[in-house]
């Protein structure tokens, strides 16, 4: 009868997980049952052993330590009436997920390295700021009287940044700076903040002031060199 059958079926799966040896032997005997089965079934009983079938099936596709015989399970599912199709959809979906998984990661080693490319560019542009040490004990010479200006403008000459490249060049010229994340950005910006000392902060406002003085006088003087053409 069919319930003698399905508890066959139920039986011999088992054993495909622990003895994947016979597994050859026990799906020829799963399609072949599937595809004649006993003559004195009814239609119902029948249909009730193929579903049957393709459930445990079903059950040796998605057995991971079966993994290596999975297109072999699926061709049998497909010989019993079964469509692979959605098996083979799981299984673009989990090559999907690594390809995003191996992409973020990628993308993380990335934001490291640069994370680590301009702490050591900063530490250098830091290390050349620093003003050399005098002699101890050693009078300083004297120097010649000069005439202070009037208003000092700030330095706008930027430090020379020695490379720490061999070639002079950084692996990370083609780098997407795009492609990180906002939370990395922002971490990047504030550790850049925090190692600039305060005094080239300092003297870095006093020269956007300077320039948008100097700005505001040219413009002035434009206009009134304007209005005067008009009279």
């Amino acid at each position: 009868s069919s319930a003698i059958i399905t508890a066959v079926v139920n039986c011999l799966v088992p054993i495909v997980k622990r003895r994947s040896q016979f597994r050859q032997q026990i799906i020829e005997g799963f399609v072949n049952v599937s595809k004649s089965p006993p003559s004195d079934l009814s239609p119902v009983q029948k249909r009730c052993i193929e579903k049957i079938i393709k459930i445990a099936l079903t059950t040796l596709i998605r057995t991971e330590s079966l993994a290596s015989y999975r297109n072999e399970f699926i061709s049998a599912f497909s010989s019993v009436g079964g469509n692979p199709a959605i098996f083979q959809s799981r299984q673009q979906r989990e090559r999907e997920r690594e390809r995003r998984d191996e992409e973020k990661r990628s993308k993380r080693h990335l934001g490291n390295a640069f994370t680590e490319h301009i702490e050591k560019r900063t530490k250098l542009s830091h290390h050349g700021n620093t003003p050399p040490q005098k002699a101890k004990n050693t009078p300083p010479p004297p120097q010649p009287q000069q005439q202070q200006p009037q208003q000092q403008r700030p330095s706008t000459t930027v430090p020379p940044v020695q490379s720490s490249f061999p070639n002079g060049r950084s692996p990370l010229a083609n780098f997407d700076i795009t492609t990180l994340p906002l939370n990395i950005v922002i971490e990047i910006c504030l550790a850049v903040l925090q190692s600039v000392p305060e005094q080239t902060i300092r003297e870095k406002i006093n020269m956007v002031n300077y320039l948008g003085r100097k700005e505001w006088r040219l413009g002035m003087k434009g206009i009134i060199y304007s209005r005067d053409n008009v009279n």
